[in-house]
């Protein structure tokens, strides 16, 4: 699986993406042992400095476990099936707050109004439209790689 990018007007953000991603990473990998940030990053051909703050924003938010030490990492705190892509998107964004509202100070009225009113809808779309679990998509990219006869696994 590679990253991919995303459109201006995406719902999802490729933050979000990504952290979405990272997760479905560590529901697989992470079943039998506690998976490492440099691995999962192996896996995607990127950096561990870019997952490693994404990570703990996820374990800030509880959807993330983790363990340091020689044998430490990442597993996800409860079951994959409870865990909805909705409550990824809602835990980046709550990350980023701090940030938005230091920039809508600077914004324009309309720039606000704008950006206020899409903010409203893409939450509105989260809530009804990305219920997908983490679960969903761990059998979605099973069900892939046993079509591409590739393992369950790669190490």
């Amino acid at each position: 699986m590679t990253l991919v990018s995303m459109t201006p007007l995406s719902i999802v953000s490729r933050k979000d993406l990504i952290a979405i991603i990272t997760l479905v990473d560590v529901a697989i990998h992470g079943r039998d042992q506690p998976v490492r940030t440099r691995d999962i990053a192996a896996r995607h051909h990127s950096g561990a400095r870019y997952f490693e703050p994404m990570l703990q924003v996820l374990a800030g938010c509880g959807l993330v476990e983790s363990k340091r030490g020689k044998k430490g990492g990442y597993r996800l705190a409860g079951d994959p099936r409870l865990i909805s892509v909705a409550d990824v998107v809602r835990a980046m964004r709550g990350a980023e707050e701090e940030v938005g509202r230091r920039r809508a100070e600077s914004q324009s009225t309309m720039e606000r109004l704008v950006s206020e009113t899409l903010e409203a809808a893409v939450d509105g779309l989260s809530e009804s439209n990305l219920n997908i679990t983490i679960h969903d998509l761990v059998q979605s990219a099973e069900s892939l790689s046993a079509r591409d006869g590739k393992g369950r696994r790669s190490r």
